[in-house]
């Protein structure tokens, strides 16, 4: 439906976009201090698995990218 509408580039798109590399950069911050760098990794490669299953099945296609590369960038 947000998609015969065409509002979901306009209204949903952008606003997930930004609150994800909000959330990214701040879990990103908080964790590089706590952890060693090997489970500071395996924390990001555990994030990027959680991250791609979640676009495959709630997000449209274009929208996967732009999520994943803000959630490299907030990490």
């Amino acid at each position: 439906m947000i998609f015969v509408l065409q509002i979901y580039e306009r209204v949903f798109e952008r606003h997930f976009l930004v609150a994800t590399d909000e959330m990214y950069k701040a879990e990103g911050q908080q964790l590089s201090v706590e952890l060693e760098v090997p489970q500071y990794l395996a924390h990001v490669n555990q994030r990027l698995c959680e991250e791609h299953e979640r676009v495959i099945h709630y997000l449209d296609n274009n929208t996967k990218y732009g999520s994943r590369k803000k959630m490299l960038i907030g990490f």
